[in-house]
C-alpha cells in the first residue's frame, strides 16, 4: 500500500514540550513586569513629560519616518474621516478652546514650556468638560468635513 500526505504529518503537541513552555512563561513575565499572570502586553500611559535627550531622540525618529508619514497623510486627505477620526478632532478642538481660554487667545507657541506645563496639567483635569463640548463639537467637525471633501473635488 502506498504512503500518503497524512503519514508523514507528526501529531504535535505543543503543551507536552517543556522547552516551549518555558520560553512562554519568559515572554508573559517579560510583559507584565517579572509577574506571572495579569494583563499580557498592556500598554502603560506615561504620566511624565519628555526630557530634552528624549525630545531629540524623538526628532531623529520621526525625521527617519518623514516620507512614510507624509504618504500616510496624503492617503488619509483622499479619505473621508469616520466617526472614531471626527470624535478625536472634536476632542482636540475641546481641549484647544479651554487653552485658549486660560491664556486669554495667546498661542500656546509663545508661552514659555513652564506655563505651558501648567495649562496642560489643569486641562488634564477637565476631562468630564472636554467630553461635554467635544460631544457638541461633532456635528460642526462633520460639516467641516463635509466642506473639505467638497472643496477638494
Amino acid at each position: 500500500m502506498p504512503l500518503g500526505f497524512k503519514d508523514f504529518m507528526v501529531a504535535y503537541d505543543p503543551k507536552r514540550d517543556e522547552y516551549l513552555q518555558y520560553r512562554a512563561q519568559k515572554r508573559r513575565r517579560n510583559l507584565t513586569d517579572g509577574t506571572i499572570g495579569g494583563p499580557v502586553g498592556e500598554q502603560v500611559e506615561l504620566e511624565e513629560a519628555l526630557n530634552m535627550a528624549q525630545r531629540r531622540k524623538a526628532s531623529l525618529r520621526m525625521r527617519k519616518f518623514k516620507s512614510r508619514l507624509k504618504v500616510g497623510r496624503e492617503r488619509a486627505a483622499r479619505r473621508t474621516a469616520n466617526m472614531s477620526v471626527l470624535k478625536r478632532r472634536a476632542r482636540k478642538h475641546a481641549r484647544n478652546m479651554l487653552v485658549r481660554r486660560f491664556t486669554q487667545n495667546v498661542p500656546k507657541g509663545d508661552l514659555d514650556f513652564a506655563r505651558r506645563q501648567s495649562i496642560e496639567k489643569r486641562v488634564d483635569k477637565m476631562k468630564g468638560a472636554i467630553d461635554r463640548i467635544a460631544k457638541k463639537m461633532i456635528p460642526q467637525m462633520r460639516k467641516a468635513e463635509m466642506a473639505r471633501k467638497s472643496k477638494r473635488k
